[in-house]
């Protein structure tokens, strides 16, 4: 990985759930602290700017008791010594998405949250 890079995580998520998944009738389940071992397996450089962007439903939306996903990577990532990455929720749903040498396009433009640090970035 570079320090730069945007990285694509897709999954399916709700507002303030623990994990993102496949979806499919056994699915498979990533935890923020999967992802966070993962990255660190993957050697994410440590001093990285890389914008992680959680393509899934709701990952960058909370509810009144549960911060969202993206937050809790973010702060997870912070922690981890992973200080300059930014992470992307979307705070509605997401429809289908492809990356092209042309760059991203997507069914829908959703309204997104980015965090460093676990802090929302404006």
């Amino acid at each position: 990985m570079e320090a730069t890079d945007k990285i694509y995580v897709l999954g399916h998520g709700t507002a303030g759930s623990d994990e993102i998944t496949t979806g499919t009738a056994e699915p498979g389940r990533c935890s923020v602290e999967d992802l966070v071992f993962i990255f660190i397996q993957h050697q994410l450089p440590a001093g990285s700017r890389a914008h992680i962007r959680i393509h899934a439903c709701h990952s960058g939306s909370g509810t009144a008791i549960r911060q969202c996903f993206a937050q809790r990577l973010s702060r997870e990532l912070g922690e981890a010594g992973f200080i300059n990455v930014t992470v992307r929720g979307y705070t509605q749903a997401v429809g289908p998405y492809f990356i092209s040498r042309l760059g991203e396009h997507g069914r829908v433009n959703p309204t997104a949250n980015e965090y460093i640090n676990g802090i929302i970035h404006p």
